[in-house]
């Protein structure tokens, strides 16, 4: 038996290769004239197996052509198994990434009892994982797994792989130069919905065609019905004509499933097809076609709820109340609003409302306008979550503290003052340290302290015909799970800023991808709260000195302002 370790195969050979390097076109996409190229990823011509090459020369080579094998549909990587081998790989099985970082360890471990030729095991320290609809989820740090292959000897005495597992094996550059991140327009559960963004990685070669796909598919396990739903009749699926694209207007043909839709489910379906496609840069308006008849839709028939985002703030605490920042400095909040002693939080609603916020870590009251007394919504006398508002104007709020969740949170209409509780089973003896909804209303993130680390959630939202919030589903975790976490806000549609901390380091705002990737922020000494407007540019924190800072650059920078700081928060 033999080990060595290798740098990630791809990676190495992209400069070597360069004179092998061009664009591939989708054969399911006809592009037109006013359309811009298509963003098909580098493509890379692998050699094939060389004569008379070792167990591990094939293997490497292999992983090599198979890491870029969505060009040529695997057909290079085909050329290093036994035709029995290649017919039974599943090449579309999913896709483990691997880190860069830690070379993967190859060991021959020659002949195996009882069969025929040679065994090789690699070893990787694991990234990521995204399985075949794209679905993408973070490996914990120092994640290993072994992929084992099985060889045997062809005419010529010639090494081919015979056996192995489903799926292709690539390094992180790698996969950034082959997968792209797209959202998936899905629907809220609402009389009247909101799109639903539910994040898949697709081959960049085959982005459009795969986007329909996994739009036919359905929403990720997750993302229930009733809380998230699609217009598509089951069965639905895409036709052979495909995806066609002339000036800017693509023509999906789909299956006759898709004439059992109604009108409206029609006109949502066409909708979501628009707003998945149009993020892709190619397509301005969509038709859908049926057995080469395009359908005449109605989209008025389909209304969709506008998604709100925070369109002022943030709104800043401090001791001489509430004021709106405004450049470097804060201006006076309208309504002349007093800040109660020991404010913790504030939650800000996205239309008219009342503010609402957390006084001694355990009492969620209602503002006040015209420095009046704060009414009342939650007093349990005990240690309470910061509030978050949803776009249908109910404050969620709950317990926080070790197994105190009796598997529900607490959410309060702040203009009748009541409140009700929402079942969370996944909560039950639950240390939950944040949460915060959408801005959609459908997906509830939350953070869960267990004894080793902390993990955060996303989880769908049910709610009756009125908008009230009766239920959660079970949660996905997301991201790699930390050591402490303080704070999480929706930075957009798709990526948590999270602050928190891996190890021993400092709390700082990580961005983590709602079915995406995690990125940190340079750490601003003693953060305690974050709060996000529109994007990664309107992310702020405050410290536990009463600093406030916002986004400069690729850091930040300290906002003047000589009253400490209690609290800031956008809408949400």
């Amino acid at each position: 038996m033999r080990t060595r370790r290798l740098l990630a195969v791809a990676t190495v050979v992209l400069v070597a290769l360069t004179g092998c390097l061009s664009l591939p076109t989708d054969g399911g996409v006809a592009e037109g004239r006013g359309g811009p190229p298509v963003d098909s990823g580098i493509e890379v011509v692998a050699p094939g197996p060389a004569e008379d090459a070792s167990e591990e020369a094939i293997v490497q080579g292999f992983l090599l052509a198979s890491s870029f094998g969505l060009g040529d549909d695997f057909a290079r990587a085909r050329e290093f198994m036994t035709v029995a081998g290649a017919s039974q790989w599943n090449s579309l099985g999913g896709v483990t990434v691997y880190s860069d970082a830690v070379p993967l360890e190859v060991t021959v471990e020659g002949a195996v009892a009882g069969s025929v030729g040679s065994s090789v095991t690699v070893a990787a320290t694991v990234a990521a994982t995204v399985a075949p609809d794209g679905s993408y989820t973070e490996a914990a740090p120092g994640t290993r797994q072994e992929f084992h292959f099985q060889l045997v000897q062809i005419a010529g005495d010639q090494w081919r792989i015979s056996q192995l597992e489903a799926g292709v094996l690539m390094s992180e550059v790698t996969f950034g130069t082959q997968y792209r991140e797209v959202p998936i327009y899905f629907l809220s559960g609402d009389e009247e919905p909101r799109f639903v963004p539910d994040l898949r990685w697709l081959p960049r070669s085959s982005a459009v065609r795969g986007s329909v796909r996994a739009l036919l598919g359905g929403p990720v396990d997750w993302l229930t019905s009733p809380a998230v739903v699609t217009a598509f009749p089951g069965g639905t699926e895409l036709a052979i004509e495909g995806v066609q694209i002339d000036d800017r207007v693509a023509t999906v043909s789909l299956s006759t499933e898709f004439l059992d839709a109604s009108a409206a489910d029609r006109a949502y379906a066409q909708k979501q097809l628009a707003e998945t496609l149009r993020q892709l840069g190619q397509v301005n308006r969509v038709q859908i076609s049926v057995d080469d008849n395009v359908l005449p839709i109605e989209e008025s028939l389909a209304p969709i709820e506008a998604t709100p985002v925070p369109v002022r703030g943030p709104v800043v605490a401090t001791g001489e109340g509430l004021g709106l920042l405004s450049g470097n400095g804060l201006s006076q909040l309208a309504g002349g609003y007093g800040v109660p002693g020991g404010l913790d939080a504030l939650a800000l609603p996205y239309a008219a409302g009342p503010l609402v916020g957390l006084v001694g870590s355990r009492t969620l009251v209602a503002l006040a306008e015209g420095g009046g007394e704060p009414t009342v919504l939650h007093a349990p006398d005990a240690p309470l979550l910061a509030p978050s508002y949803d776009a249908h104007g109910w404050v969620w709020t709950g317990p926080t503290g070790t197994a105190t969740n009796q598997g529900q949170l607490v959410v309060a209409n702040p203009v009748a003052g009541a409140t009700e509780a929402v079942a969370v089973p996944d909560l039950a003896g639950a240390d939950v340290v944040a949460i915060r909804v959408s801005r959609e209303g459908a997906r509830l993130a939350y953070a869960v302290r267990t004894t080793t680390s902390v993990i955060v959630y996303v989880a769908a939202i049910e709610r009756d015909s009125s908008g009230r919030p009766v239920a959660v589903s079970q949660g996905q975790p997301i991201g790699a799970p930390l050591t402490n976490v303080r704070d999480l806000v929706w930075v957009d549609d798709v990526e948590l800023g999270v602050l928190g901390a891996d190890g021993e380091a400092a709390l700082t705002v990580l961005l983590v991808g709602v079915g995406g990737q995690t990125a940190p922020l340079p750490t601003v000494e003693g953060a305690i709260a974050v709060a996000a407007g529109d994007g990664r540019r309107e992310l702020f924190l405050v410290t536990a000195a009463g600093d406030l800072y916002g986004r400069s650059g690729n850091g930040w920078r300290r906002i003047d302002e000589d009253e400490g700081v209690l609290a800031a928060a956008f809408a949400g």
